[in-house]
């Protein structure tokens, strides 16, 4: 037997950073492979490591999924849109609506903008919307109140130590042990 030959590395794609890609998130494209071929819709949502993108009402799948009614799931079928790798999709001319290919130019005022290589028609960004504003707690009647917060509701219970190592003891076996010898000794103090 000869020696070993050496493992051969795996070639890995490249990747590319979502930032450089022509499109942005509430652009409208077209699917131009898969089963989603042909439809046009917004982009919704962004994997950059697997480099893939969803495209709302684009290349739909049904998948299972537990639906609670009660305290028993039930499986149901529910469609969703499934990702596209994001060379699969195009942008939309705005001249005449169909997919194309775009090319970076810089305005006047030093904005950079995509234009269609078709048309030279400049495609817009879609404008940023904030998130929405988180709901603000107001203090009512119904709510707590803070010196109510502070104020001790429970009992703290005490583990018994442990006489041969002077550790609380929380072992469930040697608690029922000590439960049972503190009432034999309670029953013989209570007869003596």
């Amino acid at each position: 037997m000869g020696p070993k030959k050496p493992k051969r590395e795996k070639l890995q794609k490249p990747q590319i950073p979502a930032a450089q890609w022509n499109f942005h998130m509430r652009d409208i494209v077209e699917v131009l492979a898969g089963p989603g071929k042909g439809q046009q819709g917004e982009v919704f949502k962004k994997d950059e490591k697997a480099m893939r993108i969803w495209v709302r009402g684009c290349n739909m799948e049904e998948k299972l999924v537990a639906d609670y009614e009660g305290d028993r799931a039930k499986r149901v079928k529910k469609r969703e849109e499934a990702s596209v790798h994001y060379s699969d999709v195009a942008l939309l001319d705005p001249a005449d609506g169909k997919p194309c290919r775009i090319r970076y130019a810089y305005l006047e005022d030093g904005n950079r903008v995509r234009l269609s290589r078709r048309s030279g028609a400049v495609i817009k960004r879609a404008p940023w919307t904030p998130p929405p504003e988180r709901a603000t707690i107001t203090w009512s009647e119904s709510t707590t109140k803070e010196e109510d917060l502070l104020q001790v509701t429970y009992e703290k219970l005490e583990w018994p130590t442990d006489p041969r190592i002077g550790v609380p003891n929380q072992g469930h076996r040697r608690l029922q042990a000590f439960k049972e010898k503190t009432a034999k000794a309670a029953v013989e103090a209570a007869t003596e």
